[in-house]
């Protein structure tokens, strides 16, 4: 069984994998990552959740992946949710702007 401790270092290091992905423009696999970084926080004991400005972060970089793939509707949803989160992410805000104006 996983400690507490080791979903905490499972999330980090999906997100480092997400991270590497995206400077590389996979964004595919960077989206993938995101998400199991994500579902990894949502299964871990409330002792080692994501602080609000770590989650934002994922959903964050995950909208940024998503405008990579022209995909601007799941970019808007994912900057939307990371600011909701941490009001004060910046570079969601601007994630969701870069969304909504590639919007129809």
């Amino acid at each position: 069984k996983m400690t507490d401790e080791a979903d905490s270092a499972a999330r980090d290091r999906i997100k480092e994998l997400g991270n590497d992905a995206f400077r590389r423009s996979r964004f595919d696999e960077a989206i993938r990552m995101y998400t199991s970084a994500l579902a990894v926080d949502d299964a871990a004991p409330v002792a080692e959740k994501a602080t609000p400005a770590e989650r934002s972060k994922l959903l964050s970089n995950r909208a940024a992946a998503a405008y990579g793939h022209d995909d601007y509707d799941s970019a808007a949803a994912d900057a939307a949710a990371a600011t909701e989160i941490d009001p004060s992410n910046a570079k969601a805000w601007y994630r969701l702007g870069l969304a909504e104006s590639c919007r129809p």
